[in-house]
């Protein structure tokens, strides 16, 4: 319980390099763990990655 954390790779266009992503959210202890907030932001933030 606590913080949560997600790590991904994602693959933009042809002959990009990939990117990984890492989402981090840091709790007070012992309260439960913000999964939505971290599936909204990953939700958010694939799709715009290979455009920067």
């Amino acid at each position: 319980m606590g913080g949560g954390n997600d790590i991904a790779v994602i693959w933009p266009e042809k002959n990009a390099a990939p990117v990984i992503m890492a989402i981090h959210t840091d709790r007070t202890p012992g309260l439960a763990t913000d999964n939505k907030t971290i599936a909204k932001t990953a939700t958010i933030l694939a799709p715009r990655v290979g455009k920067l």
